[in-house]
């Protein structure tokens, strides 16, 4: 009785294996890998989370998604920012009001049981109110304003996260397909184990993929990129690669920590970054700053991808007697 749940078998000699009994096409993809689909997909069917690394990317474009994600994190970032603008403006007329109105001497020394609520010709509504009563709606309204002050900060720290989410979706859609069309790109020295080659057989390429990009999603931004300088020989603009380092340091620190930094972090802040108590202090114009990195960045990524051509030799995949079509030059 055969024993698979142990044995494991190299990569690289895997796919000398599938390509024998040609189980593994090999033929270039269209523009090196990348698809180049220029029509937007119908946002009904996209989200950042309803789609297929491997599958679905057959027929949809990673930078199409990311554009569109992109759209979505830029359209909350405006609609946001003008609602708690708006909410705040409103607490400050009512403490306004509620001020002058204390210092006119407009409020009464007892409180009365009586409503006290008229409704004024112009439409307003007069409402008379004690000195207690009209510090205690103060000192409520003040709370709100103060919580309100802090929300837009909170904002831009969820709103760099998606934004980074978005950037890390496309680097791990394009890659699948990258591998999917070049798949000779996936030899490696890994390990892997005879039970998920039998349970993958139907999609052993797709499988293959998916196990490389779990692998690449568990390495830092510095390890990324010296990963895709060794494997696919594609960089980042130089112009962008510090202010993708400082984001995947600030993502870090509002993912694990809250946006809270320890004192050995705050050497490590992107320059011009402010902190308050500890707490990152991100702006409006930092981060439109970094939405047009992100997309300069992939831009420049996509373009790369498509002018690639990953040659396949003939010493990876060796012609053998009786399967003359399984070599490509």
């Amino acid at each position: 009785m055969l024993k698979v749940a142990h044995s494991s078998c190299r990569v690289g000699s895997l796919f000398k294996v599938l390509k024998i009994y040609d189980l593994v096409a090999i033929e270039p993809g269209p523009a090196g890998g990348i698809s180049d689909v220029s029509e937007e997909p119908p946002p009904d069917e996209l989200s950042s989370s309803s789609f297929s690394l491997v599958a679905t990317l057959k027929d949809k474009s990673a930078r199409s998604i990311f554009i569109l994600n992109m759209s979505r994190i830029e359209l909350l970032l405006k609609g946001s920012s003008e609602g708690i603008a708006r909410s705040k403006k409103t607490s400050e007329d009512i403490l306004s009001k509620i001020v002058a109105a204390i210092d006119r001497g407009d409020v009464e020394d007892d409180e009365g049981d009586d409503v006290r609520v008229n409704h004024l010709p112009d439409g307003t509504i007069s409402i008379k109110l004690s000195n207690k009563e009209a510090k205690l709606i103060h000192d409520v309204v003040d709370y709100q304003f103060r919580v309100l002050s802090g929300l837009d900060y909170y904002l831009y720290n969820v709103l760099l996260v998606s934004a980074w989410s978005a950037f890390e979706g496309y680097l791990q859609s394009a890659l699948a397909e990258i591998f999917v069309s070049n798949p000779h790109l996936l030899e490696s020295q890994k390990l892997i184990e005879m039970r998920e080659i039998v349970s993958a057989r139907d999609r052993i390429v797709d499988f293959l993929a998916e196990r490389e990009i779990e692998d690449i999603g568990r390495k830092n931004f510095n390890d990324l990129q010296k990963y895709l300088q060794s494997k696919l020989h594609i960089q980042f603009p130089n112009s962008v690669v510090p202010t993708l380092q400082g984001a995947y340091f600030l993502r870090n620190v509002i993912a694990h920590s809250a946006g809270f930094l320890r004192a050995s972090q705050l050497e490590l802040l992107p320059e011009g970054i402010e902190v308050e108590e500890s707490q990152l202090r991100l702006t409006d114009s930092y981060l439109r700053d970094l939405f047009g990195c992100l997309k300069k960045a992939v831009t420049q990524f996509d373009k790369l991808a498509q002018s690639k051509n990953w040659e396949r030799t003939a010493q990876r995949f060796p012609k053998l007697p009786g399967n003359a079509d399984s070599a490509t030059s």
